[in-house]
Order: C-alpha cells, then sequence, then structure tokens
C-alpha cells in the first residue's frame, strides 16, 4: 500500500481535531441547551406555583372582605339594637321615674288661695275637719317654693295617710262653697308633670269639641231663622222643630 504524503495526512488530523471539537462545542452546546430547559421548566414550574399561592392568596384576600363586609352588618345590627335598646330603657327609666313621682304624689292634695299672712297650722286643721270630718290622723304639710313674690300666695301640700283620704277629700270639696273662710280657696290633687300635661291636653280637645258644638248650633239657628222655624237646641247638640210660620203641629228632629 502506498504511503499518503504528509501533507495528506496532517490535513485529517487536523480535519479530524475540528471534528472532535465540532462535536464537542455541540454536545457542549447540547448540554448547555438541556440546563437551560431544565431551569425553565424550574421557572416555569416556580411561575406556576406563584400563581397558584396569587390566586390563594386573592381568594383569601377576598374570604376576608367578606369576612370584614359580614362583620360591619353586625357591628351596624349591634348598633342600631344598642340604639333601640338604649330608647327602650331611657323610656322605661322615664316610665318608671313617672310612677315613682305618681306613688310619691299619690296621698297629697294641694291646697290654693291660703294668705302668707294666716296660721298654715290652724287653718289647714280647720279645713280638714270639713274635708275629712273624722279624721284623726297625722298629717304633714309645707309650701311650696319659696316667697319671692309677697302679693302671691304659694299653695300648701298637704300629704294624708291614704289614696282613700285623699279621695274623700277632694270629693267633699263642694262643702267649701258655703263657708265664708273658705270661699275663695281650691283645693285639687298633687299631680305630676306628665300628669298635668295629659289633662291639659284633654281640655284643649274638650274646648275644641264645645267650640265646634257651638258654632254647629249657631248656623242651626241662623238657617232656621231664615226658614222661618223655631229651634230647640239641647246640650248635646241635637235640634228639635218647635213650630213653623205656618204652625204646623209636626216635630222634626235633627241631628
Amino acid at each position: 500500500m502506498p504511503e499518503l504524503p504528509r501533507s495528506s495526512v496532517k490535513n485529517n488530523y487536523d480535519v479530524s481535531m475540528k471534528i472532535d471539537q465540532l462535536m464537542q462545542m455541540i454536545q457542549a452546546n447540547n448540554d448547555s441547551q438541556e440546563r437551560i430547559h431544565q431551569k425553565l421548566d424550574l421557572m416555569t414550574s416556580r411561575l406556576c406555583s406563584l400563581e397558584a399561592n396569587q390566586r390563594e392568596i386573592e381568594t383569601h384576600i377576598q374570604q376576608m372582605e367578606n369576612s370584614h363586609i359580614n362583620m360591619q352588618t353586625r357591628v351596624d345590627c349591634l348598633s342600631q339594637n344598642q340604639e333601640v335598646f338604649k330608647n327602650d330603657a331611657q323610656i322605661l327609666l322615664q316610665e318608671l321615674q313617672e310612677s315613682q313621682n305618681r306613688l310619691h304624689k299619690n296621698c297629697n292634695i294641694l291646697v290654693m288661695g291660703i294668705s302668707e299672712e294666716e296660721d298654715d297650722n290652724t287653718i289647714i286643721a280647720d279645713l280638714l275637719s270639713i274635708l275629712l270630718p273624722n279624721y284623726d290622723r297625722n298629717f304633714i304639710h309645707h309650701r311650696l317654693g319659696q316667697n319671692k313674690v309677697k302679693e302671691k300666695n304659694r299653695p300648701i301640700k298637704i300629704k294624708l295617710a291614704s289614696s282613700v283620704d285623699k279621695s274623700t277629700a277632694l270629693n267633699n270639696c263642694n262643702k267649701l262653697r258655703n263657708i265664708d273662710r273658705f270661699s275663695k280657696i281650691s283645693v285639687r290633687p298633687d299631680l305630676t308633670k306628665k300628669q298635668i300635661e295629659i289633662r291639659q291636653t284633654k281640655l284643649k280637645s274638650k274646648d275644641k269639641s264645645t267650640s265646634a258644638n257651638t258654632s254647629s248650633q249657631v248656623t242651626t239657628r241662623a238657617i232656621s231663622r231664615k226658614r222661618g222655624l223655631d229651634i230647640d237646641i239641647n246640650a248635646a247638640g241635637s235640634s228639635k222643630i218647635l213650630r213653623s210660620k205656618a204652625n204646623t203641629t209636626n216635630l222634626m228632629e235633627t241631628t
């Protein structure tokens, strides 16, 4: 076999070396790509994990927001209930105070119009001898307020033994009309502020009703005069035609 020229052998060796280097570079590149793929896979896995964590965090945040809304709703509801309970407690406290005041005043009467120059002990004893002839128990009395206006007589509060004695005394007040010494005084129950307001409201309502009835009666009389009729109007507000100009004897009732 003939020998190859040295130059040819050298060239073949160089080519072989380059091929080996190229193969090493290709292997190194493949290894590098493999590492890159591994890193990409790892990053993708971590990214997926982060996304899952983010979704979990968002879900947790939404749950917390919902819980906060529910808690706020409950707090608002409790605040409203607390306000209602507070109002109810205030009303109950006022009613209790009113009951205590009425109980405290239940046996009391007030005497108005007794001069400041009178001997209170003597005149009260004489007054009770008329209002409560058989009263033999102790009683307490005193003037209300300070005597700042000399021309004004302060009322006298008398505390009796029981509410029955109070009712009896008030029922016997008509006996004072025929006694000159007591003709200018008045006796009334000792009422609370709320009782006074209720009584004033009832009196105003009664006055309005009376005024309306009076106006209706006046109108009825005016109309009857125009028609030539004589009308008899009683206290209840009903009217009766007595006669007409034609002297008819028929009776007619209108309300």
